[in-house]
């Protein structure tokens, strides 16, 4: 147990580590403040839309087992954009491989060199350095998905800020350019089975016509503009029944009104409107002159 009253004396003895430890660690902060650079961080959101989703008037009847497709589909769109074909796209367009702004050694790898006077940096490989691009792109680039929205931010963290601002646009534009000619290429897939479908469609109606011609033929049925002749003259049976049955109901119509009638309401003109046809009028007349005749006759003869 050390006495209050020996403190100053052991200070004394380690006056030494009292006055090196705070300037070593001094030159430490200053040589990691020296090395260390700032970091800025940029983002690029983009609105996706996978195929067979829709944003706007959804179908309510689609089954739970679809929307979790569509909900995985959504969330591997996060790894397609960290692909090789869309992370060679920015590689390409920024020209990153070997850019000594873009792959900046990490503060051991400065070290290291600075006192081994760089024999570390030997020559690489054109696949070497693209492949160190495409490591060092998914270093610095974050792709994530806000909430359950449909929206993606990609997000890149780097020392440069103008690259950094730079590597997320083109990696938006990579992606969407990516997407739209993948879907180009579905769409030109679909077009080319639909139109060989509609090819064998059109031979298969081909030859039914051509099998219903042959039938008509062994049967000798001939077809006009109207159809075939027997189904005309089904038609025409047709029409001639119903004419007849319209004939009949008007016939027995007018035998119900004339039914009632007495010669003397025939004489005297209470005939119902509608049983007033030409030939009643004839007879009528006929009726008439004859009435007339006799009336002569009794005349002349003599009452009978």
């Amino acid at each position: 147990m050390i006495d209050l009253s020996e403190i100053p004396a052991i200070l004394r003895r380690h006056v030494g580590w009292l006055i090196v430890c705070p300037i070593v660690f001094a030159a430490l902060a200053l040589t990691y403040a020296f090395l260390k650079t700032p970091v800025y961080q940029t983002s690029a959101e983009m609105l996706i839309q996978p195929e067979g989703v829709q944003i706007i008037g959804a179908d309510t009847s689609v089954s739970r087992g679809s929307q979790a497709l569509q909900g995985m589909d959504l969330d591997s769109q996060a790894f397609v954009i960290l692909s090789a074909a869309v992370l060679n796209e920015v590689a390409n367009t920024l020209q990153l491989d070997g850019n000594s702004g873009f792959l900046r050694p990490g503060l051991r790898a400065r070290v290291s060199g600075a006192l081994f006077g760089g024999l570390t940096n030997g020559s690489r490989s054109s696949a070497d350095a693209r492949n160190a691009t495409l490591e060092g792109l998914r270093e610095v680039i974050d792709v994530y998905r806000r909430d359950d929205s449909f929206v993606f931010s990609i997000t890149v963290t780097h020392p440069n800020a103008d690259l950094a601002a730079a590597i997320a646009n083109e990696t938006a534009n990579a992606y969407i350019k990516q997407t739209r000619s993948s879907r180009t290429e579905a769409l030109a897939r679909a077009g080319s089975t639909l139109g060989k479908q509609a090819v064998q469609l059109r031979a298969r109606v081909e030859k039914a016509e051509a099998a219903v011609e042959a039938y008509k033929a062994r049967q000798g049925l001939i077809s006009t503009s109207g159809g075939s002749i027997v189904d005309q003259q089904i038609e025409a049976l047709n029409t001639q029944i119903t004419d007849a049955r319209v004939d009949l109901e008007r016939t027995k119509a007018l035998y119900d009104q004339m039914a009632p009638l007495t010669l003397s309401e025939v004489e005297a003109g209470t005939v119902p409107s509608g049983t007033r046809n030409s030939v009643l009028r004839s007879l009528r007349v006929q009726h008439a002159r004859v009435a007339q005749q006799v009336a002569a006759a009794a005349t002349t003869l003599g009452a009978h």
